[in-house]
């Protein structure tokens, strides 16, 4: 997993030993050291070497391969002064700021799941194509989750606006995600929160947790796109359906005429994330369950069908007689 090394081989004693290349001693700028026992480094990986017989040493080196006695290190020094250095000089390893730095990134790494490998104990490794959080045992990785990465929604809203506000609605930006809340109070209709797409072909990708309180008269929310930024704009909703548990895609004339159904409703507990792909051939919509990191397509129709998308967001329909509803976006992509 971790590259660099820092810790001496437990039970060997201080990790120093001399030069001894036949007299020839190291010349300034050179790429390898030649000493007397390098079976007191790391037989792979990087380590940090200091070279003199001063304390502190008279400059420092990354090593980064040993074989047999040699050390091949980089032309560069790390820290001090350069320089000839006959036989019998010191060579010892060190750990100079920069490999403190260097630890802190080896201790929490991140990458594709195959590319872990165990080295230290507690190590940890998050991987980017898996939903685990994999902690080392210095042979091999205990998985713990699960836990996907999230593209945090903006610190604000800014570009997002309410179309038909109601009273008592909000998107609030809350230690890190948006909390939306709506009161059940009020006519039967929708409210919508949408900003500009950034182009005719689009990924909107959203994970938002509602409430799931089941009630005959309950919310539907979800994510939207829309042919502008109007009630009288045509929308596109692709959501939960909170009383029948499922996603479902309907088209509205008007943000609150409803005009057909295109996905009906299909049950399916505990939804978590809404995709809409728009490419120059179809618009595709994906959903994903709490915790799941693979998206399964539900709905798939032509490019630009119903309308040409010009705005994205989020909608929610809650009517008069049911409870105020609250969620929150937890992860949010629109690209």
């Amino acid at each position: 997993m971790a590259s660099l090394k820092y810790l001496a081989t437990l039970g060997t004693g201080f990790q120093k030993t001399t030069i001894s290349n036949g007299g020839a001693g190291y010349t300034s700028g050179a790429t390898s050291i030649v000493v007397a026992d390098g079976s007191v480094f790391p037989a792979t990986g990087d380590f940090y070497v200091g070279v003199g017989n001063s304390d502190p040493p008279d400059f420092i080196k990354i090593c980064t391969a040993r074989v047999g006695n040699t050390l091949t290190v980089a032309a560069g020094v790390v820290a001090g002064a350069d320089g000839n250095k006959a036989d019998g000089v010191a060579v010892q390893w060190v750990l100079p700021p920069e490999g403190l730095d260097q630890l802190r990134q080896d201790q929490s790494q991140t990458g594709a799941i195959a590319s872990a490998v165990a080295e230290k104990a507690g190590n940890l490794y998050l991987p980017s194509d898996a939903p685990y959080l994999l902690r080392d045992t210095g042979a091999a990785f205990g998985y713990w989750g699960p836990l996907l990465k999230l593209t945090k929604p903006p610190a604000a809203t800014t570009g997002f606006s309410f179309v038909n506000e109601r009273l008592n609605v909000a998107v609030t930006p809350t230690v890190g995600t948006w909390h939306i809340t709506i009161d059940g109070n009020g006519t039967q209709q929708y409210t919508a929160f949408t900003d500009a797409l950034a182009g005719s072909t689009y990924t909107v990708e959203v994970r938002l947790v509602g409430n799931r309180r089941v009630d005959p008269t309950a919310s539907l929310w979800g994510i939207c796109i829309a042919d502008g930024q109007l009630t009288t704009s045509k929308y596109i909703l692709f959501g939960f359906g909170q009383a029948v548990h499922g996603p479902f895609v309907q088209y509205n004339s008007q943000l609150n005429t409803f005009d057909s159904t295109l996905l009906a409703v299909v049950p399916w507990l505990d939804l978590e994330g809404f995709k809409i792909v728009e490419d120059v051939t179809n618009r595709t919509f994906y959903v994903t369950t709490h915790g799941n990191p693979n998206w399964v397509q539900v709905f798939q129709h032509a490019h630009n069908t119903s309308l040409t998308a010009s705005h994205w967001g989020f909608f929610v329909y809650n009517p008069n007689a049911a409870p105020n509803f609250s969620g929150t976006v937890l992860s949010l992509i629109e690209s």
